[in-house]
């Protein structure tokens, strides 16, 4: 009995998250976009980006959580929930755009918020396949989202910074 509800848990989570990753796609489209065309364009190097930036996060809460529990205040504590936060977004706006990329690449013929739907409902599910989807594909997608998150953002900011003034030096 147990067995079957640790089962409706997983396919419940799996689908609450499928929702989040569309609703994040609908709300912000050119962010999942970017994101997706980042991840499909430096696959290595998005998800390079992602580990180096997954561990100074990890290392900021587990730093700030550790001041916080060995006397150092509310501040450390809150700075630890901060950033904590802060790699939880991330890492949920780089799941929507792997998951928008996945659905693009398996159904090119459909729509794209069908293909968007079904990526997020193909990766959700693989993520919850005992060990590999838990242990390697989860880890990947997730680092790779965050690496092209941060790439496409920047890459984005860049293409639309204003062009230095005439005469001044570009390092």
């Amino acid at each position: 009995m147990e067995a079957l509800l640790l089962i409706l848990v997983l396919l419940a989570s799996a689908s609450t998250i499928s929702v989040l990753l569309l609703v994040l796609g609908a709300l912000f489209p050119n962010t999942v976009a970017d994101v997706r065309r980042t991840a499909d364009a430096m696959p290595g190097r998005a998800f390079g980006v992602g580990v180096v930036n997954f561990l100074f996060l990890g290392a900021l809460i587990a730093a700030f959580g550790a001041l916080s529990n060995g006397g150092g205040g509310q501040l450390a504590g809150l700075l630890a929930g901060i950033f904590l936060a802060l790699l939880t977004v991330l890492v949920a706006f780089g799941l929507a755009g792997v998951a928008s990329l996945v659905g693009r690449r398996l159904f090119p013929e459909r729509n794209p918020l069908a293909a968007d739907a079904r990526g997020a409902g193909l990766l959700s599910a693989a993520c919850i396949a005992p060990f590999a989807g838990w242990f390697g594909l989860l880890p990947y997608a997730g680092l790779l989202g965050l690496g092209a998150f941060i790439l496409g953002r920047l890459l984005s900011w860049r293409a639309t910074a204003p062009a230095s003034a005439p005469g001044s030096v570009e390092e």
